[in-house]
């Protein structure tokens, strides 16, 4: 459908919450992306490029993050030094504090992990996205469909 400047579609948080919720509650092997790209990535012709596939979970903890540029040395012999290590941590930390959704996952999944430990925690303000990960993740932790207005959590207290 198309909107003008006159005739705007209206959603209220809690109806954009529900829908990322949804994508969130789903199996990453439902989506369609998820199958163009693994087919994608099965394709003959691609499986002869010399590339290397960095596990996205990299982008999170430095731990694994420095595990794939290992790898990637390893595979592509790129000649990083990994004497400087730990220059290498200052600026994965830095990149990490300049990007904003990056930082709000990593704190997201600190509270994801505290909450299957059932752990009370303060939940800070996040966007809509995140607000839709979070309460998909609290519904697995305590096993029942939570419904929420406009307003989200500012902590677990009660939930448990």
């Amino acid at each position: 459908m198309h909107y003008t400047n006159h005739n705007k579609a209206k959603f209220s948080k809690k109806e954009i919450r529900n829908w990322y919720k949804q994508h969130f509650d789903n199996r990453l092997e439902n989506f369609a992306m998820y199958k163009s790209h693994k087919n994608f990535e099965n394709n003959p012709w691609f499986k002869k490029q010399n590339v290397y596939k960095i596990d996205f979970e990299a982008f999170f903890d430095w731990k694994i993050f420095r595990k794939e540029i290992e790898n990637a040395d390893g595979k592509l012999n790129i000649g990083i030094d990994f004497t400087r290590e730990k220059e290498m941590i200052e600026l994965y930390k830095k990149s990490i504090e300049k990007d904003y959704i990056i930082a709000q996952c990593i704190e997201i999944n600190h509270i994801v992990k505290r909450i299957y430990s059932k752990e009370h925690v303060s939940i800070p303000d996040l966007n809509v996205v995140c607000e839709a990960y979070l309460l998909s993740q609290i519904e697995k932790a305590i096993k029942r469909k939570l419904d929420i207005g406009e307003k989200f959590y500012t902590s677990t207290k009660g939930l448990f």
